[in-house]
């Protein structure tokens, strides 16, 4: 059976590599990029055989309009990373969207989720963050976006990180900046948001050690990166088109 991850940019993925290991040879698992999301319908047209895919950046969101269905807690959180395909007919196919990045999220950082926190911020305001707000709520741990723009009264910009600083005991980074191959770009954050005990997440996982964690880790934090987040997401996506 044939499976794969569309996106823009694929070259930083290590989803292939993840998958391959797990299907043993059984299930092929290629990547699709697309420019364009209006391009995923001549997607089925060039493999017919395709039964699920996941999705990634930039499209968890803009995917959306082209489902059939969209499960429950992917409807709520508003971005899609998983896709099952039902095939109807040989020229017609029902796709039904999920998120299990929120699921990954939850149980990568269990641990370290459990502790007790202030609040958390969420750098980037993307499908991805939707993903890990969501996982918030369900924990009851308070949170605020950072974005480059504002765009409700949950989100600060950048240039008002300071005001957050002593209260924030959770720093997540949501956003591309510093993923492979652009892996020395960084987020201009100041030191002080890195406050003792706190704990950074970075969910970029290519590469291992990213720029923002450096700067966690130089300002006493707790860093870590989105490995485990993927392969937790993965097997949930595995459990999805009913390979486990």
């Amino acid at each position: 059976m044939l499976f794969g991850l569309v996106g823009k940019h694929l070259k930083h993925s290590k989803s292939a590599e993840l998958f391959t290991d797990y299907f043993q040879n059984k299930h092929q698992y290629y990547l699709f990029e697309l420019n364009h999301i209006q391009l995923l319908p001549q997607l089925f047209e060039q493999f017919p055989d395709l039964k699920g895919f996941n999705v990634t950046i930039p499209f968890k969101e803009s995917i959306i309009p082209f489902l059939n269905e969209i499960d429950y807690e992917a409807e709520k959180i508003g971005a899609v990373n998983t896709i099952k395909v039902l095939k109807k007919n040989e020229q017609s196919f029902y796709l039904k969207g999920y998120n299990t990045d929120y699921l990954g999220f939850l149980y990568a950082y269990k641990e370290v989720l459990q502790l007790e926190h202030r609040l958390a911020i969420i750098l980037g305001t993307g499908g991805a963050s939707r993903a890990v707000a969501y996982a918030l709520e369900q924990l009851k741990i308070p949170f605020i976006y950072v974005s480059r723009t504002k765009t409700n009264n949950k989100t600060l910009i950048y240039q008002q990180l300071s005001k957050m600083t002593l209260r924030a005991s959770l720093i997540i980074n949501t956003t591309p900046v510093g993923m492979f191959p652009n892996v020395d770009d960084k987020l201009f954050l100041p030191n002080s948001l890195f406050i003792n005990k706190s704990v950074a997440i970075d969910l970029i996982y290519n590469p291992s050690m990213t720029t923002f964690m450096k700067m966690a880790i130089e300002n006493g934090c707790k860093a870590y990166n989105g490995y485990d987040m993927l392969k937790y997401q993965a097997i949930e996506s595995w459990k999805i088109w009913e390979l486990l």
